[in-house]
Order: C-alpha cells, then sequence, then structure tokens
C-alpha cells in the first residue's frame, strides 16, 4: 500500500487553513494527511519546483564549443588578447 498523491486541491486547502491559522494538527485532521505532510505542504508553498540534478553533467570540449560558435548558437567568445578596444 503506497502513498496517494496531493492533488492540488488538496494543497490548497491546506494552505487555505493554515493562513486562516489553525495549528498543523487541526489542519491535520481536517484533511485526513499526516501532520508531516501538512507541513511538508505549508513548507514548500512558494518554492518553485526544481529540474532534477541527477547524473553528470555534460562536458563541454572546446571542438562543441567551436561548433556552436559555427552555427549561431552563441555568441563568439574571444581570447583576450583578440578582443577589440573602443575607443
Amino acid at each position: 500500500m503506497g502513498a496517494t498523491e496531493m492533488t492540488p486541491d488538496k494543497r490548497k486547502s491546506i494552505l487555505v487553513l493554515h493562513d486562516a491559522g489553525l495549528k498543523l494538527s487541526a489542519i491535520s485532521e481536517a484533511t485526513h494527511r499526516s501532520i508531516g505532510m501538512c507541513h511538508k505542504v505549508i513548507k514548500l508553498r512558494d518554492t518553485p519546483s526544481k529540474p532534477s540534478r541527477r547524473g553528470k553533467l555534460k562536458k563541454v570540449t572546446e571542438r562543441d564549443q567551436l561548433v556552436k560558435v559555427q552555427e549561431g548558437l552563441e555568441p563568439e567568445l574571444l581570447p583576450r588578447h583578440q578582443t577589440a578596444h573602443k575607443k
């Protein structure tokens, strides 16, 4: 028996009850959810979802970067001594 997914309506009801000033235990009883789940919903209220950081980041070689510059995907990156100085 696994946990059921929290619906947006349930999340909203937990937040409304919290904004009304109810304690976590009262919110838990009213929504039939655990105190921990109610706490998590309140704690993560305004946190934007973050993309997954699983796995190793792709290594970008000089050749890959050169191909991107040639295709026009990225602005050309010149070494310091080749940059144009405006006067």
